[in-house]
């Protein structure tokens, strides 16, 4: 028995180790309640950087409307990586504003995820928008994203236009009452 207690000893250490430090279990992405698409972005000034865009929002089973964006870098051309983001999303009916600053990436895995509770998805958000610009106009919340990255030592920068449907909105009115 006593030259079994080391062995028995050395394999639980072992297995231990194995437990603690192994890789995380890859995440199931989550269904969204609703998703939109942009297929690419590329850079301005023609230089390098291709990027895919989904936008989503949660809001049927989520206690507050969460709305996010998934940028993915799909570059080919580039041999350098991704030293930098910055996203800056103004949103303009109603009014709201999401913004993401990763100034120093050690390792970019090729994709950017932001996500926020839209606190101007409330019905509260839209009458002070009806009453500030005279009406709210029920199409849903659109704004502009504005994307700068570093890649290679050279800044780079891209734009779209996001929407999001007025059932987004809804929910979260009929939350409210």
């Amino acid at each position: 028995m006593k030259q079994f207690l080391p062995i028995i000893l050395i394999v639980g250490i072992i297995a231990g180790a194995m437990f603690f430090f192994q890789e995380p279990a890859a995440q199931e992405e989550a269904e969204r309640d609703w998703t939109g698409t942009n297929p690419a972005l590329y850079s301005m000034g023609g230089g390098p950087g291709k990027w895919d865009l989904s936008y989503w929002a949660d809001y049927e089973e989520a206690e507050e409307t969460v709305i996010g964006i998934d940028l993915t870098y799909k570059d080919e051309d580039s041999t350098g990586e991704v030293e930098a983001v910055e996203v800056f999303i103004q949103f303009h009916n109603p009014y709201g504003v999401m913004y993401y600053q990763e100034l120093e990436i050690e390792d970019f895995d090729g994709s950017v995820a932001i996500h926020e509770v839209c606190d101007f998805c409330t019905e509260k958000a839209q009458a002070e928008w009806e009453e500030r610009f005279g009406g709210f106009g029920g199409s849903g919340i659109s704004g502009y994203m504005e994307m700068s990255w570093i890649s290679d030592g050279a800044v780079y920068e891209t734009g779209t236009e996001l929407s999001f449907p007025q059932k987004v909105l809804q929910r979260s009115a009929e939350e409210e009452n």
